[in-house]
């Protein structure tokens, strides 16, 4: 398979625009009084699937004349997302750990919250052990557990995308 630079360069450009956004957002969330992190996992399904979708739009129209081949798709989104992701990654664990660290805290707290309030459910669920190892667990979360997270979510949501668009748009 050909490296194909205009592919890296369209694919880039999206990515850091988007990862640009996303911090964006993280950002007014945090000023708006909400608990950015979680927004974040909302904005996941936002921003991925559209950036991807228009890299790869974009890389196809750039090429007038020549049809979109899968591995061009495949390249231009996985580019795209593997930028936004790095980016946002990067983002998430300057965030906790230096920007902002008791923000940390509020985020423990937030879920520490909703599982002792979905106590019931959970115990019925999982039962008592794992709701326990759950709750001792939470208390563990640090910047870094959170931005690998965020770099799970991005690329799994990137690749299921990426694929899909890059077979999408082939025609």
């Amino acid at each position: 398979m050909k490296i194909n630079q205009a592919a890296h360069r369209v694919g880039a450009k999206y990515g850091l625009v988007a990862a640009a956004l996303n911090a964006l957002a993280f950002g007014l969330y945090q000023l708006l009084g909400h608990e950015p992190y979680e927004a974040l996992k909302f904005l996941n399904f936002i921003l991925v699937p559209v950036f991807v979708f228009f890299s790869i739009r974009d890389f196809k129209r750039s090429q007038p004349g020549s049809e979109l081949r899968l591995w061009q798709g495949l390249q231009v989104g996985l580019v795209a997302q593997l930028v936004l992701t790095v980016f946002s990654a990067l983002f998430v664990f300057a965030y906790f750990q230096w920007l902002h660290p008791a923000a940390l805290q509020e985020h423990i707290d937030l879920v520490l919250r909703t599982v002792q309030t979905n106590e019931q459910s959970y115990l019925e669920s999982v039962g008592a052990q794992a709701y326990e190892d759950t709750l001792a667990q939470v208390t563990q979360i640090e910047a870094w557990t959170l931005a690998v997270d965020d770099l799970i979510r991005k690329t799994v949501t990137g690749l299921l995308f990426t694929l899909v668009f890059a077979v999408g748009l082939r025609s």
